[in-house]
């Protein structure tokens, strides 16, 4: 007998199978993104207020007069989890939004998908943004818990091995170091957002980082 085809080449639908007249999530998906959107540019503001002189002055700084195009298009990118490293914080101020930016970023994709999946389940309400968050932390916060305590442990170590060594003589004056540095490095890969402006140098700091990512 001859085999049969697969199921989906049978019935299409089977590719995108959603609920028959519900594009509610398509709604609902482009409504989260233009969020996502205004959130980055709060998030280019905020960094273009603690960075932008220091990248206006520098000599490989800003292109233009001002620098908050450059802020507008790096966060645009940590928005998307794609960044280039051609722009950088140079401060920990600008530092820590970019975590903030990067945090916000990964869980705006969990919540896409959410979204979707939550909208094609069988005798679902009305679904609405703020109501799948509300289940999402409800039901997720222990995985959630466990994550953070992962990345903040392993955070801690990665910094001890690979960044604390401010008191070493031997030490490369141009690389960034110590305890903050190893925390927000740690802090970016877990979120998919690496500028490649730090790197680890040790056998045990990289196995570290493959853990983490």
């Amino acid at each position: 007998t001859s085999a049969m085809p697969p199921s989906f080449m049978m019935k299409p639908s089977l590719l995108l199978p959603f609920r028959k007249g519900n594009r509610r999530w398509l709604v609902l998906v482009a409504q989260a993104y233009v969020f996502h959107l205004l959130l980055s540019f709060i998030w280019a503001a905020l960094f273009y207020a603690v960075d932008g002189k220091q990248w206006e002055e520098a000599e490989d700084g800003s292109i233009g007069a001002s620098a908050f195009d450059e802020a507008l298009w790096m966060m645009f990118c940590v928005a998307h989890q794609l960044t280039f490293g051609e722009f950088t914080p140079g401060t920990e101020a600008g530092r820590a939004i970019v975590c903030l930016a990067a945090f916000e970023a990964y869980w705006f994709q969990v919540m896409a998908m959410a979204l979707v999946l939550v909208s094609q389940l069988a005798g679902e309400r009305r679904v609405t943004i703020l109501g799948v968050c509300q289940r999402f932390l409800k039901l997720a916060w222990p995985s959630f818990v466990a994550f953070y305590t992962i990345v903040i442990l392993l955070a801690v170590v990665i910094a001890a091995v690979d960044f604390d060594n401010s008191g070493d003589p031997d030490r490369d004056p141009d690389m960034p170091h110590g305890f903050g540095t190893g925390v927000y490095f740690s802090w970016c890969v877990a979120h998919k957002v690496s500028f490649g402006e730090v790197l680890t140098v040790t056998p045990g700091g990289r196995t570290l980082v493959g853990i983490l990512n």
